[in-house]
């Protein structure tokens, strides 16, 4: 019987965490306050995706620290965004928890994994087709992972009101116009601020999803507005439009596509009980001591 994994995107959900927990904090090793609010939401948040969401928990990292990222090579203006000392300074207190949470993970026991030279997405593409036998539920807000939904990944997205969103291939066509692994192209045509690419003006979601759905892909799109037959569709002004963004057109496609073929790196678990508990009485998670949810916390480790 095929096994059951339950993806989390770590970084996803520790921002969240340390955003709804931002006064936590613990005196440790004799030294001053630090930040724990997103560690602590974080093991919460974990029991309960696992709780609703049965089979074995997975961590997704970005890159391994230090590494390059192969899109911002590509594109340097990928992800670029106008200073904001506020949000560097919550990306700091964010960079220090996640630390803390990945030596938490590996002592309760649950599998993390990083890549190389890539991000998260494509941590958690390559996971699924390395074990593509198995059923995937993702577990984040990141609208890219929706490309990867099929029959075996389904996507799950919590909303400011407590429920979750499933994104199944029909959900994806719905909301989108076009099917999931057409997404890519989709974004590259209408342009993803999040990610700060602009693709092709003039271009939104409905006119990006009746040229995909029209002509199948980026490529399509590009080898019809280069040809010398009357365009039927849109108007030709706009095909002039994307024969002069082509190359970067198929850029954008490259940056917005998840790499399903990434060098992952995986952090192996030593489950340690005795340290696990040393470890929440240090922070003074008094209520993940109780038995119940220590019993809960340690669940969520290989079960193999």
């Amino acid at each position: 019987m095929a096994r059951r994994y339950v993806i989390v995107d770590g970084r996803n959900l520790l921002w969240r965490s340390a955003e709804a927990h931002p006064g936590l904090t613990a005196r440790l090793n004799g030294k001053r306050h630090v930040r724990t609010g997103g560690v602590y939401g974080f093991l919460v948040g974990l029991v309960a995706i696992s709780k609703r969401h049965p089979g074995q928990i997975i961590v997704a990292w970005e890159g391994v620290a230090g590494s390059k990222n192969f899109r911002k090579s590509l594109y340097p203006d990928y992800k670029a965004k106008p200073p904001d000392k506020e949000r560097e300074k919550r990306t700091v207190h964010v960079n220090d928890q996640q630390a803390r949470v990945r030596r938490f993970l590996k002592i309760i026991g649950v599998p993390q994994y990083e890549g190389i030279e890539c991000e998260a997405d494509d941590v958690m593409g390559t996971f699924t087709r390395k074990f593509g036998k198995s059923s995937h539920t993702i577990y984040t807000m990141d609208s890219d992972l929706r490309q990867l939904v099929d029959g075996r990944v389904v996507v799950v997205t919590p909303t400011p009101r407590g429920e979750y969103r499933y994104e199944k291939p029909e959900h994806v066509v719905k909301r989108h116009g076009v099917v999931p692994e057409l997404l890519p192209d989709y974004k590259a045509l209408m342009g993803d601020t999040s990610d700060n690419i602009p693709g092709v003006k003039g271009v939104g979601e409905k006119t990006a999803a009746k040229l995909i759905n029209q002509y199948g892909s980026i490529e399509n799109v590009i080898k019809k507005a280069k040809s010398k037959k009357k365009a039927d569709w849109p108007v030709a002004e706009r095909f002039k439009k994307m024969i002069a963004d082509c190359d970067s057109l198929l850029l954008y496609k490259r940056l917005t596509t998840i790499d399903c073929h990434a060098t992952l790196k995986k952090i192996k678990p030593i489950q340690n009980e005795d340290k696990v508990r040393a470890r929440l009485k240090k922070y003074r998670f008094k209520s993940l001591l109780a038995d119940h949810r220590f019993g809960e916390l340690i669940d969520l480790g290989v079960r193999y």
